[in-house]
């Protein structure tokens, strides 16, 4: 909130920060309770640790593969042979690709047309299983059925050691250490049997076995033993693939939000501030099962299904080494994801769910053709006092791009006024003065630009809405030992601003 410092009063001109969104978009608190730093809504912007924002990359079509992607995954093969990208298709077809996503051959044809494929790698094999289909194993050309297998649905590997999980609510089974082509008589335990709960997907830290029900956590921690306890007695998870590792840490998706497995102790939720998604007027809660998650640079997300569709429709990205940990939203028609990383080539890949097409995600100018806009909109601002009406009349934005902004007042969703924002920078010169090598970059996106605006408006309170209908990639300049390395990034960033206002008096 304002500081006492900066309180507007009658006939006193005060200025107040609109410092940056490192505190993401809070849609929990009332609106007139949010920090400065936090945004009431927020759409295709992406956050950086010290509260700049920009409008994201879009989704770039790579190839058709035959139909949209149920799921995906990237076989990676060793130093000789190049990965193969491998993906489960809505008419039921298996297909690989050898050269990143260009062209796909049909390896496996009848599967299901619906439940989407968990994937492991194991002694240089890819292992699947989707709950309905054989349990099979594929060496990068032949897929073979293993009869003798549990056709379950989830696999996880975890000390030299294949889980299935998903043959009912409550078994979990290992193979044969170091083979996992063979399941031994026995070697199974059941969690939680008969508590009605049941098992959703499998993950791991690397020390235990975690196995999910939707209400709350196990864990398995001695696999000769199969020695369990509860870990979280009031949190599951509602996706087997909702499960990312991203430093130390191992993130997922429950009911209650987006959580931190901690352990020895229950997961912390860390989405209080978006909490109000997680209700079924908000997500449908009958394809959860549907939630993939995904890493990107410094970033992390999910992709969900929101209620009346039955596919994914909105992501939810988290920036986990921010201070405050910020959230925000993006739409891309986008259900699955894998990265790709061979050579120079490092991509997140993309399913389609409505088009059948693989997608390079955060990585062009317009999603598949389409522009789309990016949205932010601020706190309201009443400069420490509610009751005082303010003229607004000087406003410092620092950004670049070209964008507009909204102005409303007095917590009104009218909007009083509007403006066109030009924060592109002029055409800088070679060889000028500190440029004596010649090595670095001048132009409209080397830096960035400061602009003032007169709104000439009053009110109690203030909010800002920006956002953009435009298409395209800029470059923005890193100077890097005094070299300049352009890097791609959305056509508009927003970082600071400075909100200057006179007191007027009350007006009850």
């Amino acid at each position: 909130m304002s500081s006492a410092a900066a309180q507007a009063t009658p006939s006193s001109t005060t200025r107040d920060p609109i410092p940056g969104f490192k505190g993401g978009v809070n849609i929990a608190a009332a609106q007139d309770e949010l920090l400065d730093d936090q945004m009431r809504g927020v759409r295709n912007m992406i956050l950086d640790e010290n509260g700049g924002a920009s409008k994201r990359l879009g989704i770039r079509p790579i190839s058709s593969p035959g139909a949209s992607i149920i799921s995906m995954y990237v076989f990676y093969r060793g130093a000789a042979l190049s990965p193969q990208v491998l993906v489960h298709l809505a008419n039921g077809n298996f297909r690989y690709s050898n050269d990143n996503g260009q062209t796909w051959t049909t390896a496996v044809a009848g599967m299901s047309t619906f439940y989407p494929m968990s994937w492991e790698t194991f002694n240089g094999k890819v292992y699947m299983v989707n709950g309905v289909d054989p349990y099979q194993v594929w060496d990068g050309s032949t897929a073979s059925n293993i009869p003798s297998a549990p056709v379950g649905k989830y696999l996880r590997v975890w000390k030299d050691t294949m889980w299935v999980a998903g043959t009912n609510d409550d078994r979990v089974y290992s193979s044969d250490p170091g083979n996992a082509d063979v399941y031994t008589t026995g070697n199974w335990v059941d969690l939680g049997k008969g508590d009605g709960d049941t098992v959703v997907g499998l993950a791991t830290d690397g020390n235990v076995l975690i196995v999910p029900k939707r209400k709350r956590g196990f864990l398995i921690y001695d696999p000769t033993t199969f020695a369990n306890r509860l870990f979280d007695p009031d949190k599951g998870a509602e996706s087997h693939y909702s499960f990312i590792h991203f430093d130390q840490n191992l993130y997922y998706l429950t009911r209650l939000g987006i959580c931190m497995f901690l352990g020895d102790s229950p997961s912390q939720v860390l989405s209080d501030n978006i909490a109000p998604i997680f209700q079924p007027e908000v997500i449908n809660f009958n394809l959860t099962n549907l939630v993939w998650g995904y890493t990107d640079n410094n970033r992390i997300g999910w992709t969900v299904p929101e209620a009346g569709s039955g596919v994914p429709t909105l992501q939810i990205e988290m920036l986990p080494r921010g201070e405050k940990k910020p959230f925000t939203f993006h739409r891309m028609n986008i259900g699955s994801f894998a990265t790709l990383r061979t050579g120079q080539v490092e991509q997140l890949l993309g399913g389609g769910t409505i088009a059948n097409k693989l997608y390079s995600c955060f990585d062009g100018p317009d999603d598949d053709g389409v522009p789309y806009s990016a949205v932010i909109e601020t706190k309201w601002f009443t400069f420490g006092d509610t009751l005082v009406v303010k003229y607004l009349r000087r406003l410092l934005l620092t950004g670049r791009g070209t964008f507009f902004m909204d102005i409303l007042t007095d917590y009104e969703s009218a909007i009083k006024k509007s403006r066109a924002l030009d924060l592109s920078q002029f055409q800088g010169l070679w060889n000028e003065v500190g440029d004596k090598w010649g090595d670095e970059n001048w132009g409209p996106a080397a830096t960035l630009s400061s602009t003032p605006i007169h709104p000439d408006l009053y009110g109690r309170a203030f909010s800002f809405r920006f956002s953009d209908a435009a298409a395209g990639v800029q470059a923005q300049s890193i100077d890097v030992g005094d070299v300049d390395y352009q890097i791609q990034r959305g056509t508009w960033s927003l970082y600071s601003g400075l909100m200057e206002v006179v007191g007027m008096g009350t007006d009850l």
